[in-house]
C-alpha cells in the first residue's frame, strides 16, 4: 500500500512538474477551440505589479491557460462531470443529444422581469404585439428555469390583449390592427402578434399554465375580420403592413406567420371554430402564389399542413366577397372572387 501511494506521488509529481516545463518550451496558444475563448498571455513583470500581487495573479491564470495538453485535461475533466450527472457548464447547459446551451437566463431576467413592461431603463406599459413578445421571452424563461412565478406571470398577463380597443394599440371590432398609436399594422405587428399568441396557447395548453381567457372568441374574430378579407392569393395587402412594406420577405413571412398561427389555433379551438380555422387554411395554401410555403415553415407545422391538405372532410373556405370598411385604421378593401384591391387613407387619428 505504501510503494502504490509513493508511485502515485511519482506519477503526480513527474505530470505536474514536467507539464510544467513542456508548456514552458512550447510556444503559447492564443485561442482554445474546446472552451470557445481567448487564452492569456505572459503578463509584463514589473516591481510595482510584484508588490500589488496582480503579477503572480495573472501569471497563475497564464500557467493554467498555457499548460501541457489543455484541452485534452479540460475534455477529460468535462466527460467526468457528465458521467456524474452534472448538466451545467460555466454558464453553458448541456441538451439533449450533447446540444450546448449558453445560459442567457439571468440577463432575460434583468431586462425583461416583467411582461407587462418594456424598454428598461424607461419602462413603459407593454402593448398588444409587444405585449406578447414580453410574455414569450418571460415565459420561456420561465419554463427553462423551472420558475413557476414567471411562467405563471407570463400566462396572466396575456389577459389584457384579449379585449377590442377603441383608441390605441390593439385589434379593434371592425378587424383593424393598430401598433405605435397611429399606424395600421395587420400584416405586420398583428402578424408577430398572432403568431406569439398562437405558440403560447399552444405550448401552454396541457398544462397548469394553461391559457383560460374568456377572450378567446375574439382570437378567432380577428382571423376572420382582420385577415381573411385582407389576404388575397396567399398575400397580405401592404396597406396594412406599415414600414414591413419595405422588407422584400414580409409577404412570404406573412404568409407563412399566419398559416401557423391558424393551424396552432384550429387545434386548441372547439369543433366549430376548429373547422372554420382549417379551412381557411386549406384555402390559402391553396391558392398560395408565393412559392414553397414548406421553406418557411416548421416541421411540425409541415406536418400539420400535410394532414390538412389529405383531409377530404375539410374543404376550403369560400373567397370573402364584398366590401370591408376598416374604419379603426382608415382603410377599405374591396373583394370578388379575380381581383381585389385596398384604398389607404390618412385621419387626424391615423397615419397613411
Amino acid at each position: 500500500m505504501r510503494k502504490m501511494k509513493l508511485a502515485m506521488l511519482i506519477v503526480f509529481c513527474v505530470m505536474l512538474f514536467g507539464g510544467t516545463v513542456v508548456s514552458f518550451v512550447l510556444p503559447d496558444r492564443e485561442f482554445s477551440d474546446v472552451e470557445n475563448r481567448e487564452l492569456a498571455k505572459k503578463p509584463k513583470i514589473t516591481a510595482k505589479r510584484i508588490l500589488s500581487g496582480e503579477y503572480q495573479k495573472e501569471y497563475d491564470t497564464y500557467l493554467s491557460d498555457q499548460f501541457f495538453f489543455r484541452d485534452k485535461w479540460v475534455d477529460l475533466a468535462v466527460r467526468e462531470q457528465i458521467a456524474l450527472g452534472k448538466k451545467d457548464f460555466n454558464g453553458v447547459y448541456l441538451g439533449k443529444n450533447n446540444y450546448l446551451l449558453e445560459k442567457y437566463e439571468k440577463a432575460v431576467n434583468y431586462f425583461s422581469p416583467d411582461p407587462r413592461y418594456c424598454c428598461l431603463p424607461n419602462r413603459f406599459v407593454s402593448t398588444a404585439a409587444n405585449r406578447l413578445s414580453m410574455c414569450m421571452v418571460v415565459g420561456l424563461r420561465g419554463i427553462i428555469v423551472k420558475d413557476p412565478y414567471k411562467t405563471r406571470l407570463a400566462s396572466n398577463s396575456l389577459n389584457d390583449v384579449f379585449g377590442y380597443v377603441t383608441s390605441g394599440d390593439g385589434f379593434y371590432r371592425d378587424g383593424s390592427f393598430i401598433q405605435h398609436d397611429r399606424h395600421p399594422y395587420n400584416g405586420g405587428y398583428g402578424v408577430g402578434m398572432i403568431s406569439d399568441l398562437s405558440e403560447i396557447i399552444y405550448l401552454l395548453g396541457e398544462s397548469s399554465y394553461k391559457v383560460t381567457s374568456n377572450g378567446m372568441d375574439n382570437v378567432y374574430d380577428w382571423i376572420y375580420k382582420g385577415y381573411a378579407p385582407l389576404m388575397y392569393h396567399g398575400i397580405i395587402m401592404d396597406a396594412v403592413t406599415g414600414r414591413a412594406a419595405s422588407r422584400s420577405y414580409n409577404s412570404t413571412y406573412c404568409a407563412a406567420s399566419m398559416l401557423k398561427a391558424v393551424l396552432m389555433l384550429s387545434a386548441e379551438a372547439d369543433a366549430e371554430n376548429s373547422a372554420k380555422l382549417k379551412s381557411i387554411a386549406k384555402t390559402w395554401i391553396t391558392e398560395n402564389t408565393l412559392g414553397n410555403l414548406y421553406t418557411d415553415s416548421d416541421i411540425s407545422i409541415i406536418k400539420m399542413m400535410n394532414e390538412l391538405m389529405a383531409d377530404g372532410t375539410v374543404e376550403c373556405a369560400a373567397v370573402s366577397e364584398g366590401n370591408f370598411q376598416y374604419a379603426g385604421m382608415d382603410r377599405v378593401v374591396h373583394n370578388r372572387k379575380k381581383y381585389s384591391f385596398a384604398v389607404s387613407m390618412w385621419s387626424d387619428r391615423i397615419y397613411n
